[in-house]
């Protein structure tokens, strides 16, 4: 039973899932690091059942964040010299990578 007027805590993701998206396609964060850490914490939100099609699918986030990270130059060891937390950077290249495979 639930009580009226008590809203369910998947109406909260919903509303907070639309406005990291409204955020992220209004290029509002202009530091892209962070845009792929909210892009990699997506990865894991998934309501569609895997054969639904979607373009708020898991897998769509996943393929956004591996072409962020590839513009932002991770795959190169070069670039971990020049970023401000060559760790955090390396830690996400590797996850989407572990995620992709």
């Amino acid at each position: 039973l639930r009580h009226p007027g008590i809203r369910s805590p998947l109406e909260d993701s919903d509303e907070y899932y639309c406005k990291i998206k409204a955020l992220l396609f209004a290029n509002h964060e202009a530091n892209y690091h962070h845009v792929l850490q909210a892009l990699c914490l997506l990865v894991f939100r998934n309501t569609t059942p895997p054969r639904a099609l979607s373009l708020d699918s898991s897998y769509q986030w996943l393929g956004m964040a591996i072409r962020l990270a590839y513009q932002m130059g991770l795959h190169r060891e070069s670039t971990y010299s020049k970023l401000e937390n060559p760790g955090s950077a390396r830690r996400i290249m590797w996850s989407l990578y572990v995620s992709l495979c």
